[in-house]
């Protein structure tokens, strides 16, 4: 089960089109251009994997902070704590402001 905190279960794309008031519906389109300007401006010495595989595209983007549609999870409850109490103060939507962390009870039958 969850644990309801004060934010739903919904990515950064999702919480960004929200903020900047724009229809979810658009977000596709939205991520596709980020996609498309991230490809073209990125020479890391990976920008092959980049230009050819769009799940690792996109999990890099999400790695230098960039919103899309994947959700971040860890079993680790260490590591919870520390994206929780690292980002306290941030102004970032994507994050728990209190350092409260959501948990999945992936123990219990039916989840």
């Amino acid at each position: 089960m969850v644990k309801h905190s004060k934010w739903e279960l919904e990515t950064t794309l999702e919480r960004y089109c929200k903020l900047a008031k724009y229809d979810l519906p658009d977000a596709p389109g939205i991520e596709a251009e980020m996609i498309r300007s991230f490809q073209r401006l990125y020479f890391g010495e990976d920008r092959n994997d980049v230009l050819t595989d769009k799940l690792y595209c996109i999990s890099l983007m999400r790695h230098y902070g960039a919103p899309c549609r994947l959700l971040d999870f860890t079993y680790s409850k260490d590591i919870a704590i520390y994206f929780g109490i690292e980002c306290a103060f941030d102004n970032a939507p994507n994050v728990i402001k209190d350092g409260e962390t959501d948990k999945l009870d992936y123990e219990s039958p039916g989840v």
